[in-house]
């Protein structure tokens, strides 16, 4: 009997690791077959971790585009083109994605498309609402009239318990002390997402910390590094540990929602100091996991999230309180599927 091929639709890394989990598990009785957008190191990492998965079929499709223009051509109207060929040649049951493209050639071919999100605004989510069979939103506590939510943030599907164990041995490797020293990222404000957003938050923060504390720093434009402090520690681009450097953080700033997402599921207080408004952070906020600041506001807060006891043992039971509050996104995505083809 011929397998049934799942299609999976990744755009950047964050897609990659909310779906990572049930790529691996759909593997053994399914052909799946994965499409990246060449995008920084997302094609890189996946090759690196399920390149040499049997029963998974990985290509290239498109590619990011940092100015208005190629975003709007190449990374949406030529990448639907090229998405529309490849289906018709693989002939997919089912795709699961995250962005609007995937939905409109499910609907163009006439297969079932199922869709992920945590963002209900814009144009994006109007798209996959109309095209998609399946829509639904990773926003915990929230009911929006009209809209399918899950009880759980995307992040839950790499970083619950079952799937993420911190190493220790990271913090070694950059000569660091558990839980004395704050994590710092810098997003990359020219992509659709952060569009309006000012570049380099982080930046206009200042941030200072005691003596007793370092700093690292996660760059996504690298050739910025310049502009920050010469002390800061700068996070390698190939690290594969970089969940447990946030997991031991006394405090994580970030100018992207993801990563003060990815700080506060593993119970690390996070300062969120982007423009972005998502109904996926309210959770974290309501829980005192996450603070949503201006860049003027960032180091009168951190000075008192870092005299706050830190220790595994605090950490621990907040992931266990979430997790007996939160559904496991991969079981309703393996759930789902079943129930569809």
């Amino acid at each position: 009997m011929k397998r049934k091929r799942i299609w999976f639709d990744i755009g950047h890394l964050a897609q990659y690791n909310f779906y990572k989990q049930a790529i691996v598990q759909l593997s053994r009785g399914y052909d799946v077959y994965v499409t990246l957008l060449d995008r920084g190191s997302l094609c890189r990492i996946v090759l690196q971790e399920i390149g040499n998965i049997e029963n998974v079929v990985i290509s290239t499709v498109g590619k990011h585009c940092k100015t208005k223009t190629g975003i709007y051509l190449r990374t949406n109207i030529v990448r639907i083109i090229e998405l529309i060929i490849y289906a018709k040649r693989i002939k997919p049951s089912t795709v699961l994605s995250n962005g609007f493209q995937t939905a409109f050639v499910s609907w163009v071919l006439g297969f079932p498309g199922i869709e992920f999100g945590d963002d209900v605004r814009g144009i994006d989510s109007k798209l996959k609402g109309k095209f998609s069979s399946y829509s639904q939103y990773c926003i915990p506590d929230v009911c929006l009239p009209g809209i399918k939510t899950i009880q759980c943030p995307k992040e839950w599907a790499y970083l619950a318990p079952r799937y993420f164990t911190p190493n220790q041995d990271v913090v070694s490797k950059y000569g660091l002390k558990p839980f004395k020293y704050v994590f710092v990222r810098e997003v990359d404000t020219r992509t659709t997402n952060y569009s309006g957003q000012k570049q380099n938050a982080v930046l206009r923060a200042n941030v200072e910390v005691p003596s007793d504390f370092q700093v690292i720093i996660s760059l996504e434009i690298r050739d910025q590094r310049n502009l920050y402090p010469d002390k800061w520690l700068t996070i390698d681009q190939s690290e594969k540990d970089i969940h447990s450097l946030l997991y031991y953080s006394a405090a994580t700033i970030s100018s992207g929602d993801s990563m003060a997402r990815e700080a506060s599921a593993l119970g690390v207080p996070s300062i969120y100091c982007g423009q972005r408004i998502m109904m996926a952070n309210a959770t974290f906020i309501k829980a005192s996991l996450m603070r949503h600041l201006s860049v003027e506001e960032v180091n009168g807060e951190l000075l008192k999230i870092l005299t706050l006891p830190a220790a595994t043992e605090i950490r621990e039971r907040t992931r266990l309180a979430l997790e007996r509050q939160w559904i496991d996104p991969t079981v309703y995505i393996m759930d789902l599927i079943s129930k569809l083809i």
